[in-house]
């Protein structure tokens, strides 16, 4: 989305992450200012303030709460492969090393140095479970912000406040376009990046880790309508 409106956007307009000039700034607002690509209304609220949150349309889109874990278990592995495949190391050496590596170890931190994902929650629920059912029901990967209910981050604590509006990726192709008209702007939203990297596909998770998702993602679920 935000490549899509990348085109549009002034000097004094903001965007953290996707772009390159968005990827370059994100690091250095979260650092400052504690706002990044992934901020809750909750944390722009303590930034920007009541104020300014309720002059501006807000929106956002939603996945479906079993693409979105798949999505992320995939982004996960594609990261440990590149890092595989330009160290030519093996997974099983790569798991091995990070289950015996204290948090203290300096070779450790250098791979957090240079890999910053090597320190994500979710990546060490990845390399150290055997299979996506023990990922989504590891405590590491529970802890992890990607694995907060979307519902959650596009609303204020006490509920007062929510975005404007939310669109559900999976209708974008129809919502897109009627909320460039909103902005007077023709919005047009590409596939990119699109990655090789699969290890397994929404159709093919369990019933079993279905109905754990289902009930680790109950508010998703009724919130935005998904079955």
């Amino acid at each position: 989305m935000e490549r899509a409106l990348d085109p549009y956007l002034a000097w004094n307009d903001l965007i953290l992450g996707t772009t390159e000039i968005g990827t370059a700034m994100n690091d250095a607002y979260r650092n400052r200012f504690g706002l990044s690509d992934h901020s809750s209304v909750d944390e722009i609220l303590d930034v920007c303030g009541e104020k300014i949150f309720d002059e501006y349309f807000s929106f956002a889109l939603v996945r479906h709460p079993l693409d979105r874990i798949v999505s992320i278990y995939n982004y996960v592995f594609s990261l440990c492969s590149f890092y595989l495949s330009d160290t030519g190391e093996n997974f099983d050496n790569l798991r091995i090393k990070m289950r015996n590596m204290p948090e203290s170890d300096p070779r450790k931190k250098a791979m957090v140095a240079e890999r910053p994902f090597f320190g994500w929650s979710i990546t060490r629920a990845f390399l150290l479970s055997n299979d996506f059912s023990g990922f989504i029901r590891s405590p590491l990967a529970q802890s992890d912000t990607a694995f907060f209910p979307q519902v959650e981050r596009l609303q204020s604590f006490d509920g007062g406040r929510t975005v404007d509006e939310v669109i559900k990726l999976e209708e974008a192709a129809t919502k897109i376009p009627r909320l460039g008209e909103r902005l007077s702007l023709t919005i047009s939203l590409q596939r990119e990046n699109v990655s090789t990297y699969r290890l397994i596909e929404s159709r093919d998770v369990p019933p079993a880790d279905r109905d754990y998702i289902g009930q680790m993602f109950e508010q998703d679920y009724l919130a935005f309508e998904y079955k």
